[in-house]
């Protein structure tokens, strides 16, 4: 929200987990707090997985208006949500801004921008 987002999307886990409906209240509540609407349309259920990551990313970039930013429950579906973006020609952090939980060191190495100098 810092970045000045309005549409920030979520992809969640299954919400028969309570991890997921975890993350899904904080997600809601951030945007609550920052006098943001809650818009069901940028919730988009996932399983933590790479492939439910990618659906999601194309569900939500076919959107009329879609996000801006994407906040994805699990680092799994950051990856996929981040080959649907680089599949329509998008980039981070340039077009979109994607976050995810975990902090896996694979996805935070594959997300980073280039240090300066490496």
């Amino acid at each position: 929200m810092a970045l000045g987002h309005r549409r920030i999307a979520h992809v969640a886990g299954r919400p028969a987990l309570w991890c997921s409906r975890a993350r899904l209240d904080g997600y809601r509540a951030e945007l609550q707090a920052a006098g943001l609407p809650v818009d069901p349309e940028l919730v988009v259920e996932g399983n933590f997985d790479f492939e439910s990551g990618f659906r999601a990313g194309r569900r939500l970039l076919g959107l009329a208006s879609p996000p801006t930013a994407i906040f994805a429950a699990s680092d799994q579906m950051v990856l996929g949500v981040t080959e649907a973006l680089r599949r329509a020609r998008l980039s981070v952090p340039d077009d979109r801004s994607v976050v995810g939980f975990d902090d896996l060191p694979v996805v935070r190495d594959s997300t980073a921008p280039p240090r300066p100098g490496g």
